[in-house]
């Protein structure tokens, strides 16, 4: 749920106008800090294509996660 959660609301600020790849991290960050079940281990904006990070993100960029819930770790990802 946090995942998703955190994905989903990164991409609305996107669709809302912010473009700056470290917001959008810095927001999913701050929405972790929030779960205790919870670790992000990394978060990044990159090229779809190249998967290379990017500093400023752009319709099509991908905003990429894995997280460990308890013992599992997730990976989760969205297009903006």
């Amino acid at each position: 749920q946090i995942l998703y959660r955190s994905l989903k609301g990164a991409k609305e600020m996107f669709m809302r106008g912010e473009t700056s790849a470290e917001t959008l991290k810095r927001f999913i960050i701050e929405n972790f800090k929030k779960e205790p079940l919870a670790r992000l281990e990394y978060v990044a904006v990159v090229h779809p294509e190249t998967l290379k990070d990017e500093e400023i993100a752009h319709t099509g960029s991908v905003i990429a996660l894995a997280a460990r819930v308890g013992k599992a770790r997730l990976i989760d990802n969205i297009i903006l």
